[in-house]
């Protein structure tokens, strides 16, 4: 039976919060979150009394659930890298219709408190077909990009899926590196999209033979034009975490971060924004056959690779445990919110799915000591309460209950 009001499932927190718990305490938290025809959830409303969140239950109790609706709450298609439909999969309504889902959050950042919404609305066309659309409001009124949510709340998210990221995945990877420079770039996640727009227009006009060579040379203008601003913003971001040396936690390994690519290394070698672009754009137009045959663009900011280095071994990624890996995407995560807080900025709400219970008892311990020095709010899943023993100060306690 699927969960349609779940208020009667969040008890009072199994553990008192300490003094200093507060929604102004923490630089930027979810106070209230309402769910509605979100996978396993009719309906949800959590209130967080400004603190981080622990949800606890069995397997398919609907925890991750509740952090993939956070991860809506931003660019991108949610921690799950899901289709629009596929949060709505779980949710029929008893008429057989499809209405759509939402995601509603209240923001607390800096004092000010915004309400933001994300989901998908059905509509009749013209032609009395249905059509589904992405929605994202702010204060209540719709605004024209999904992008825009980013002003207003950043989400960075740690999953079992990204295990081994560090060493296996490189868009992941890539996409992992791109979400934490969203805060300081509120403008990259807009060209992001913008360039896999361009991306694909060009891929399909190759595809079908086309040889508009206006149309295709100025998609190329404009992907070579993105791929420099994406490039540049990826190279200052690691400049940026590297000269702060915020890697505070002991216990857990330092890493050493670059940026690879044709546009990341003509950077490098100091040529000047105009001869990149000039560059890239030939590169493009040469292999027009080539990208047409393999169906695989060969040129552009997609391409780039962020590698890293454990510093305390001086190896890649690639060789260390996959523990090691896990505690070294956490260690990097923390680091980009000590940078954050360095530069005033708002920092993200972190989510930590099914991350904890693989951490030894003093990586635990240290973790959530740092979440409580930085004042950031972090969700976290498990399904042993016993592991956020010395997380009973900064988090509160939800229980989770089954569903079909």
């Amino acid at each position: 039976m699927l969960q349609e009001n779940v208020a009667h499932v969040l008890p009072e927190g199994q553990y008192p919060l300490s003094d200093h718990s507060s929604s102004q305490y923490l630089s930027q938290a979810i106070t209230e979150l309402k769910l509605l025809n979100f996978r396993s959830y009719d309906t949800l409303s959590i209130r967080i009394p400004g603190a981080s969140a622990v949800l606890v239950g069995p397997n398919g109790s609907g925890k991750t659930n509740i952090l993939e609706a956070i991860s809506w709450l931003s660019p991108g298609r949610g921690l799950r890298r899901s289709t629009l439909m596929d949060p709505y999969a779980q949710n029929k309504s008893t008429s057989g219709s499809l209405e759509g889902w939402g995601v509603h959050a209240t923001v607390l950042s800096k004092g000010i408190v915004t309400k933001l919404g994300s989901g998908i609305s059905h509509r009749q066309s013209a032609c009395g077909t249905g059509v589904f659309r992405r929605m994202a409001s702010v204060d209540g009124s719709y605004v024209r990009s999904i992008s825009q949510l980013n002003e207003y709340l950043t989400v960075q998210w740690v999953t079992p899926h990204m295990d081994r990221i560090l060493g296996e995945g490189l868009t992941d990877r890539r996409q992992f590196l791109d979400r934490m420079i969203y805060v300081f770039d509120t403008h990259h996640a807009t060209r992001l999209a913008q360039y896999d727009a361009a991306l694909r227009e060009r891929m399909k006009l190759l595809r079908l033979g086309r040889t508009d060579d206006l149309w295709l040379t100025s998609l190329e203008e404009k992907i070579a034009t993105l791929s420099l601003s994406l490039g540049v913003a990826r190279i200052e971001f690691v400049a940026r975490i590297h000269e702060m040396n915020c890697w505070q936690m002991s216990s857990f390994p330092r890493a050493i971060l670059f940026v690879e690519g044709e546009i990341e290394d003509m950077l490098d070698a100091g040529h000047s924004a105009t001869f990149i672009e000039e560059h890239l754009r030939g590169l493009l137009r040469r292999a027009r056959d080539l990208d047409a045959r393999t169906g695989v663009s060969h040129h552009g900011a997609h391409r780039s690779n962020l590698r890293v280095i454990h510093a305390e071994k001086n190896i890649p990624a690639t060789q260390c445990s996959t523990g090691e890996q896990k505690a070294m995407l956490l260690s990097i995560v923390i680091a980009n919110t000590r940078v954050l807080l360095a530069q005033n900025k708002p920092v993200p709400v972190l989510l930590f799915d099914e991350v904890i219970a693989h951490l030894d008892a003093t990586r635990r311990a240290e973790l959530f000591a740092e979440i409580d020095r930085l004042g950031v709010q972090v969700w976290m899943t498990g399904t042993d309460i016993s592991v956020f023993e010395h997380a009973k100060c900064i988090a509160h306690f939800i229980t989770t209950g089954a569903t079909n």
